[in-house]
């Protein structure tokens, strides 16, 4: 359900955008470039569209490219020590357990973006345009069981890396505040094409043997989905 009001708020906001009418009162964009941040929740800046950067070039008045290049990471670690004692024969057992968590991800949209003037100082725009996304994710996960007289040990390692390519379909409203800066509210819509490649190793041992396991699978993702609502600043120069 959300999903579907999601799409009539893109059907609506799209109708608005054929049926607006021309006014010369908004700026001159002809040759300028813009830089856009995002307005988080707590009203600070930080990137647009997910990235480190996010910038338009106006080659007329009404038309934009817009480039956007995202690049992360984030690491996660996780240590667990546990001491029990066994019932049946007061054995004094230790499980010890460690995860290491790491994730990289890299990203690049490429949109053109058509503006229709409204009001003085207002504009609606719609665009498209692909977009091309990697990320890979490494997680190792270490355990370790040790009574007094046995001792169980063991390694799982994971990778598991994915390609995205899609094409999103925007649109948003621009409130110019000044002639060189302006807050926007956008929404799109995007398909995407995703395949992963999942590679694990799993290595057990005690006091008498050890194995080695390996598996390897793929997945092919198909998807369309509904962004939320992006609420932004951009600076002309």
């Amino acid at each position: 359900m959300k999903e579907f009001i999601r799409f009539i708020f893109l059907f609506f906001i799209l109708t608005l955008c054929i049926n607006a009418q021309d006014n010369s009162d908004i700026p001159l964009l002809k040759g300028k470039y813009a830089l856009q941040f995002a307005i988080s929740n707590n009203f600070t800046l930080s990137s647009f569209q997910g990235g480190v950067f996010s910038g338009k070039y106006f080659f007329s008045d009404n038309s934009s490219i817009r480039l956007g290049v995202s690049v992360g990471s984030s690491t996660d670690e996780d240590e667990t020590t546990q001491n029990s004692l066994s019932s049946q024969n007061n054995i004094s057992i230790t499980t010890e357990a460690n995860t290491d968590e790491k994730v990289y991800f890299y990203g690049i949209n490429l949109q053109y973006i058509y503006n229709l003037k409204t009001t003085k100082d207002i504009l609606f725009y719609t665009g498209v345009g692909p977009f091309f996304r990697i990320s890979n994710n490494e997680k190792e996960s270490n355990g370790s069981r040790i009574p007094d007289s046995y001792s169980m040990n063991s390694t799982i390692s994971r990778n598991q890396k994915q390609t995205s390519i899609g094409a999103e379909l925007i649109c948003g409203i621009e409130w110019f505040v000044k002639s060189n800066i302006s807050i926007s509210a956008e929404y799109g819509a995007a398909f995407s094409y995703s395949h992963a490649k999942i590679d694990e190793t799993r290595f057990e041992s005690d006091s008498n043997v050890s194995t080695t396991k390996s598996a390897s699978s793929t997945r092919n993702t198909y998807l369309i989905n509904a962004s939320n609502i992006n609420f932004g600043v951009s600076f002309y120069f």
